[in-house]
């Protein structure tokens, strides 16, 4: 969520990769459920290359053993 730790440090680094790319960076917080909603959201966003994930390592490590049904593929 907006303030967390991974918030701030996304927040840092998006802004030295807008400078390095030239363009605006959006952030777009989508918390919820360990961070597992926001995962969900950027595995099915389209294939662009306009869309990256700032996350803890909950959603990717730890959720594919707590939850049976994940709306993304961790690996």
């Amino acid at each position: 969520p907006a303030g967390s730790s991974p918030d701030l440090i996304a927040r840092i680094v998006t802004e030295k990769l807008a400078l390095a790319l030239g363009q605006p960076i959006v952030i777009e917080n989508r918390p919820g459920a360990g961070g597992n909603i926001g995962t969900g959201a950027v595995a099915k966003a389209a294939p662009d290359g306009y869309t990256l994930l700032f996350t803890i390592n909950g959603p990717l490590v730890t959720a594919p053993s707590l939850y049976r049904h994940l709306s993304y593929d961790p690996m």
